[in-house]
């Protein structure tokens, strides 16, 4: 053996472990962004769900308090099919899953539920809402008769990570990358 061989052994053993040095590095940090990445997504998810929360029952009590007036007539009618009715185009809006009118003297005058349910991940907003008319109980003296509960239960479907445009193609381009490095 001899001393040009055996440096040329050296040189070569040196190389494949600075190469392998070079791999481990690269792989940890391609394993640290995809662990960053995963918990920067967490955390704009759980932000966008708090945002939407308020939002979601603000709208869950204006939408009960309209359906409510809508129906306050038909209720001290007794009218079932006009509540129906009034009712109607509510329930076409896929965000309402539930809404009911329960009677002050007990028994539920109108019901629906959407089925199939809302989608897991789904947020939800419940509200309970009077449905009541001015009365004049005392002459001159007008105040509101509570004729029944109106129950509502809107749904939103959870927020979706949506990433900038080009995002996507560069996250591709990082992983080739990192994959041409090892």
């Amino acid at each position: 053996m001899t001393a040009v061989s055996f440096r040329l052994r050296y040189a070569g053993a040196a190389f494949v472990v600075a190469l392998l040095a070079v791999a481990a590095v690269a792989a940890l940090l391609a394993w640290r962004q995809y662990a960053d990445a995963r918990t920067l997504s967490a955390l704009a998810g759980q932000a966008a769900r708090e945002s939407v929360r308020p939002e979601l029952a603000a709208r869950a009590q204006s939408v009960a308090s309209h359906a409510a007036e809508n129906i306050a007539g038909a209720v001290r009618a007794g009218d079932r099919d006009g509540i129906a009715s009034r009712l109607e185009a509510f329930t076409r809006d896929d965000t309402v899953e539930s809404l009911s009118v329960d009677s002050r003297l007990g028994g539920t005058l109108y019901s629906f539920e959407r089925t199939p349910a809302a989608p897991a991940g789904a947020q939800m907003a419940a509200v309970d809402v009077p449905v009541h008319l001015v009365a004049e109980t005392f002459p001159g003296a007008a105040t509101p008769e509570r004729l029944a509960t109106l129950h509502l239960k809107l749904s939103q479907a959870a927020p979706v990570a949506v990433l900038p445009p080009g995002a996507a193609r560069a996250a591709d381009g990082n992983t080739a990358l990192t994959w041409w490095l090892v």
